[in-house]
């Protein structure tokens, strides 16, 4: 029962479809690969790995990741039909119950119209926060550039 996270109330109408980082997408022929993610604070250790291994990324001719953020573990058919709209997503999200139940479900939606890999934490049991920057970005690279476009 513990309030972690702030939320825009039901009677403020938030917009539930809208995804961290959409507004940054290309045009649709260039969306290949989504990085998914849940929570802000997440992307935000998601996107320093992407910086860290930019170069890397250059070098090796992959291109980095369109960011692709969950508020929580919410995941409905408004978000899909964005997410559908990607080759390829690379499903980051916490490797816990809710984590897992998000990715099952995204994979179940999106199968028949996008490539769903899930995200491999270097660590059991932790998520992109609880994880070093230089081993997320490790991990992150390796697992890009074997699943990129």
């Amino acid at each position: 029962d513990e309030v972690r996270y702030r939320a825009a109330h039901d009677r403020e109408h938030p917009d539930k479809s809208a995804l961290y980082g959409e507004h940054l997408w290309g045009a649709l022929p260039e969306r290949r690969l989504g990085l998914v993610f849940e929570g802000a604070l997440n992307g935000l250790a998601l996107e320093r790995a992407i910086g860290h291994v930019q170069g890397w990324l250059d070098a090796d001719r992959t291109r980095p990741p369109d960011l692709v953020g969950l508020s929580g573990s919410n995941f409905d058919h408004r978000k899909a039909a964005k997410m559908a709209t990607f080759e390829r997503l690379l499903i980051a999200t916490d490797p816990d119950k809710a984590g897992d139940e998000a990715a099952a479900a995204m994979m179940g939606a999106l199968e028949r119209r996008v490539v769903c890999v899930r995200f491999e934490y270097p660590r059991r049991g932790a998520d992109a926060l609880d994880t070093a920057p230089g081993k997320l970005a490790d991990a992150l690279f390796n697992q890009l550039r074997r699943f990129a476009v």
